[in-house]
């Protein structure tokens, strides 16, 4: 739909001669007039020959008025096809209606006419007409001598549809806002319409809630898929011109195919991090010079038990529109890894984890302190150690700061052998051969008098019980590991088992929950 003014500036009029005013018309289309006698020509320009017109057998006036009547928007006339009398009548009728009649002069064919017309497409931004010709031109300058956001620009700008690229993490949508609907980066919820494409790897699909319309169009290099592109219509079905344009701008991105290369080196880059104990190379020029690093666990997803693809697409199309497209990061199995060079951490994970929410996925958050690149290994391995503490000690999503875990720096439960995790096996030894009520009132017995400075008193009044209870649960554990908690070793070694009895504690309830809910299954 386009002005009938700005149609008149083009070259597709300039042998027209207009024998009415434009009345501010809006134009859809032309339409032959053997083609127009049902009840709807809206906005359509009618091409006739003035004989066919002046010998219908309803005559002119009623043609006219069944034009008026269906909403055209006026009349084509080809040259020579009437007396100039007649010419002038059918002006006065025309004008009297408010109907637009132009006149083929003698410079251009009817026929040529109507071809040129059928080759031309008016903007949906601009409303400027170009035949596709032009507008493929347009496309090919926008993206070799702008880049990609400017042939989603000329894209959208053309077909009025928000533009998106999805290759690899990597997505690129114009315009920006509103944030995409999820559902797009979702291909289980899309269901293929019936409608035919005149091109294979270019299809349409719906999603019901809310009613989106997609058409995508398959990226291929080498007879491999590589990436789509889409078009997105919130309820608003697609034209024919809409499949050729976004065919022609896929062709283009073919030479995209390496467009993903820097997040698939960034993912390679990470992964050698997670089993080096040192990192070198020309690769690590791909993280900021200095940064800290983040390494986020999921712990809840709001769709259990649903194998949907698209979550990790979806996920870094908001990394994408929140954060900078030069952030490192790496998705693998529910986990998140980020290398941010950034002044305020926290700000920044505060940010992250709101978007994460909003996802219905969260995350336990792991946190090292800033190192250079070069030292990226330790800084990812203090992240991991982070994230597995929050987890263990019931951080939630608050962040945890491997500077901030104090003596938790020193060993991790159950992974490595150090000689204090052994002891802490042999204290889960000991404990297990006691019912559950009764492991939970020592264990929590021994963490409070240790927080009171091995205090009887101050526990008891902590623990709402009696003294001599408190006396006499410290002695049960002094007999069940042979330890006087009188002497100095003593007291020094229960501190440090202490801490590292919420460890043990979370990961036995952690081992009861699986085995009820394997039971359950």
């Amino acid at each position: 739909m386009f002005e009938m003014e700005k149609w008149a500036q083009t070259r597709l009029f300039s042998s027209c001669k207009f024998r009415t005013p434009f009345y501010g018309r809006s134009i859809a289309g032309l339409a032959l007039l053997k083609d127009v006698w049902g009840p709807d020509n809206r906005d359509m320009l009618i091409l006739t020959y003035g004989g066919e017109l002046a010998s219908h057998p309803s005559g002119i006036s009623s043609a006219l008025d069944h034009m008026e009547k269906s909403g055209a928007a006026g009349i084509v006339l080809a040259r020579d096809s009437m007396e100039k009398a007649a010419v002038d009548v059918l002006a006065r009728e025309c004008e009297r209606r408010c109907l637009i009649l132009a006149e083929m002069t003698d410079s251009i064919s009817f026929v040529d006419f109507i071809r040129e017309f059928y080759n031309f497409m008016p903007c949906a931004a601009t409303g400027e007409l170009c035949s596709y010709g032009e507008i493929f031109q347009r496309f090919q300058s926008a993206f070799f001598t702008h880049g990609l956001d400017r042939l989603l620009k000329e894209l959208h700008d053309w077909t009025g549809r928000q533009t998106a690229l999805v290759v690899g993490q990597d997505t690129y949508v114009h315009p920006r806002t509103p944030i995409l609907d999820p559902v797009i980066f979702y291909p289980v919820y899309w269901q293929k319409e019936s409608a035919r494409s005149p091109f294979v790897h270019v299809r349409r699909y719906t999603a019901a809630q809310p009613p989106i319309y997609i058409l995508q169009a398959d990226l291929y290099k080498n007879s491999l898929p590589f990436g789509m592109l889409f078009l997105i219509g919130n309820g608003e079905k697609f034209k024919e011109t809409d499949y050729y344009l976004l065919n022609y701008a896929s062709i283009l991105c073919t030479g995209l195919s390496d467009l993903n290369l820097r997040s698939r080196q960034i993912a390679a880059l990470f992964a050698k991090v997670r089993r080096e104990n040192t990192l070198t190379g020309p690769e690590l020029e791909l993280l900021p010079e200095e940064g800290n690093a983040l390494v986020l666990q999921e712990f809840h997803n709001a769709l259990p038990g649903t194998a949907v693809t698209g979550a990790e697409d979806y996920l870094a199309y908001l990394l994408h529109y929140h954060f900078p497209r030069n952030l490192c990061y790496s998705f693998k199995d529910n986990e998140l890894l980020i290398f941010i060079s950034t002044e305020d951490v926290e700000n920044f994970v505060r940010k992250l984890t709101a978007l994460l929410n909003t996802t219905g996925r969260q995350y336990h958050v792991g946190i090292s302190r800033k190192y250079n690149r070069s030292q990226v290994v330790t800084a990812f391995s203090e992240a991991t150690h982070a994230v597995k503490m929050a987890g263990l000690l019931d951080y939630g999503q608050s962040p945890c700061h491997f500077h901030q875990l104090g003596i938790y720096r020193l060993f991790t439960y159950p992974e490595n052998p150090w000689a204090v995790n052994q002891m802490l096996g042999e204290m889960d030894v000991l404990l297990n051969v006691l019912d559950n009520e009764k492991k939970d009132i020592l264990t929590l017995t021994v963490r409070t008098f240790v927080k009171n400075n091995f205090s009887y008193q101050k526990t008891a009044d902590e623990l709402f019980t009696h003294v001599n209870t408190v006396r006499y649960r410290i002695h049960q554990l002094e007999e069940l590991w042979n330890v006087d908690l009188s002497s100095t070793e003593g007291r020094l070694l229960f501190s440090v088992l202490s801490k590292l009895l919420p460890l043990w504690m979370q990961e036995f309830y952690n081992q009861q929950s699986g085995q009820s809910g394997g039971e359950e299954r």
